[in-house]
C-alpha cells in the first residue's frame, strides 16, 4: 500500500485492464482523467483504490456502486456495512477516504458558479477602450468584477478618485473583497 497519495504530482497507473489512466495528485487537486473528485464514477473511485494500495478492496465498492459523490460521505460505519471487516484495514482506508473527503470539499467550496463584469460605459459613449488616453471629464476606467463560489463571494472594484475642488478625476483606487458565505 502507499501511503499518501497526494505526495506525487502526476503518475500513471495501469488498472487490471492494463489501460493506463492520467491521475494527478496535488495537496488540493485530485483528478483523474481530469475530472474533480466529485464527478467521479465508480471505474474511477476503483482505480483511486488501487493507486492507494487498496485494491482488494474494489468488489466491495464495485457492488455498493461508490462513486465521486458517494465516497466523499463515506464513514466508519458505512464501511463496516460495506463488509470491509478487517480493523486494521478499515483504519487506513479510513485516512485515505479522509483525505479525499478534504480535496473534494476544497474542490466544492472553489468551484466558481457565477462570474461577471459590471457594464460600464468606456470613453467617448464605448467608442475609445478603457484606458484610452482622454480628457480629464471622461475618465471611466474598468468595470467591477465579480465572482460567485460555493463559499464566498470575489468583488474587485474599481472607484474614481477625483480632486473634489476641481471635479477632475485623478485616477483610480482598486479594492479586493472576499465576502465568505460559509457560516462561522
Amino acid at each position: 500500500m502507499t501511503d499518501g497519495y497526494l505526495s506525487g504530482r502526476h503518475a500513471k497507473i495501469a488498472d487490471d485492464d492494463n489501460a493506463a489512466t492520467n491521475i494527478t495528485a496535488e495537496a488540493n487537486n485530485l483528478t483523474i482523467n481530469g475530472k474533480m473528485v466529485l464527478k467521479w464514477d465508480v471505474v474511477e473511485v476503483l482505480q483511486w483504490l488501487n493507486m492507494s494500495g487498496f485494491g482488494d478492496f474494489k468488489p466491495n465498492f464495485e457492488h455498493h456502486c461508490i462513486n465521486g459523490s458517494v465516497i466523499s460521505r463515506l464513514n466508519d460505519n458505512l464501511l463496516k456495512e460495506m463488509g470491509i471487516d478487517n480493523v486494521g484495514r478499515r483504519l487506513l482506508l479510513q485516512n485515505e477516504i479522509q483525505k479525499v473527503q478534504v480535496v473534494a470539499r476544497q474542490q466544492w467550496r472553489s468551484t466558481i458558479l457565477w462570474a461577471s463584469e459590471e457594464f460600464r460605459m468606456g470613453p467617448c459613449f464605448n467608442m475609445l477602450p478603457y484606458g484610452f488616453p482622454c480628457c480629464f471629464a471622461a475618465c471611466v476606467g474598468k468595470p467591477s468584477i465579480y465572482k460567485l463560489t460555493n463559499a464566498k463571494l470575489n468583488l474587485t472594484q474599481n472607484t474614481k478618485i477625483c480632486n473634489y475642488p476641481f471635479m477632475e478625476c485623478c485616477g483610480f483606487s482598486m479594492s479586493r473583497y472576499a465576502i465568505s458565505l460559509v457560516g462561522w
